[in-house]
């Protein structure tokens, strides 16, 4: 009776172990690598192309690996002579990148969110935690060394190869993933990615009504309000008459008018560049509006006009109650 639970325990812990390493198999994988350059990475190269291994090592240090292109990728990446490639027996196309301490895999992500590319296609963007923003700092920073060619970094998730942008510029705090990209692919990767990474993001129109987004300088704000209006509210008796009140007018309409035309007229968007070869680098785009800028500058002229008509009152009040408290406070320190 003692052997069969032993053997039950023993056989129920091995199914269990099994079960654990099935999942950590299907765990979702994300990586960023740089892709190897024909001319800079020759060593690695040479090495790579004479050994039919995935990964190359030099002095027992593993420097680079092939890594599978996406079928719907390989046309592109294939014919790009900035990369190394090479067919695999089976027939499938690999790339060749580099292995470094400062590459980023999924354990450094913190949010996935699914996004658009400049093409209106899906994309995934990638957060990166503080550890991960600054590794990929450092990568990329040391790939844009004066007087280097440009470089590709390889966008690889579940060991295939989805794009190779190119590094234009340093890269921290996230990153769009493009390629084969479908929501399909999105819903299977919030089941198998960890902790819950991928995050739903709104569009305009799914916002709920009245919903404010609490930003640092909108929270400033809105303290700097509220003390220039309990300030302000206080008698002072002492406090002259203003020289030039319509300053206070002029000065409103014209912030005013400046805010309300950049709020409504004014968007910045990020997406993919298609910079030939097939392969495209993420940019920051500004969309000008004329007609909401107009808009924008009639209502905020008159938003600030009826601000201006209050600062008058209020901020010089405030000014000077604040003012008056802060000088008290250093007489009776002194």
């Amino acid at each position: 009776m003692t052997r069969l639970l032993a053997a039950i325990i023993v056989l129920s812990l091995t199914g269990w172990a099994d079960g654990q390493q099935e999942t950590g198999k299907n765990d979702w994988t994300m990586e960023l690598r740089i892709a190897a350059n024909p001319k800079e990475d020759s060593g690695v190269v040479e090495t790579a192309n004479n050994s039919e291994m995935l990964k190359v090592s030099k002095e027992g240090k593993v420097v680079a690996k092939w890594v599978e292109v996406l079928q719907s990728a390989e046309e592109s990446l294939g014919k790009d002579p900035n990369l190394v490639t090479r067919r695999h027996k089976e027939g499938r196309l690999e790339l060749l990148v580099l292995v470094d301490a400062n590459d980023i895999t999924q354990s450094y992500v913190q949010r996935i969110s699914p996004d658009k590319d400049r093409y209106g296609q899906l994309a995934l963007r990638i957060v990166f935690n503080n550890e991960g923003s600054t590794k990929i700092f450092n990568r990329t920073k040391s790939m844009l060394a004066y007087g280097k060619p440009e470089r590709y970094m390889a966008q690889i998730m579940d060991s295939k190869v989805y794009a190779t942008p190119a590094i234009l510029s340093t890269v921290s705090g996230s990153a769009i993933i493009t390629g084969d990209i479908s929501q399909s692919l999105i819903d299977d990767i919030s089941r198998r990615a960890k902790r819950g990474l991928i995050v739903k993001v709104w569009d305009k129109s799914e916002i709920p009504p009245y919903a404010i987004a609490i930003t640092p300088l909108r929270l400033f704000l809105l303290f700097a309000i509220l003390l220039i209006i309990v300030s302000g509210s206080f008698p002072a008796k002492e406090l002259k008459k203003s020289e030039h009140p319509q300053i206070w007018i002029v000065f409103g309409i014209a912030v005013g008018a400046i805010i309300g035309a950049y709020q409504l007229g004014v968007s910045i968007t990020y997406g993919t560049a298609d910079i030939g070869g097939g392969l495209s680098a993420i940019e920051e785009r500004v969309h000008i509006s004329l007609l909401w800028v107009f808009v924008g500058g009639i209502i905020g002229g008159g938003l600030g006009f009826l601000i201006g008509l209050l600062g008058r009152f209020f901020v010089r009040r405030a000014i000077y109650n604040i003012g008056k408290l802060v000088c008290k406070g250093k007489s009776s320190t002194t």
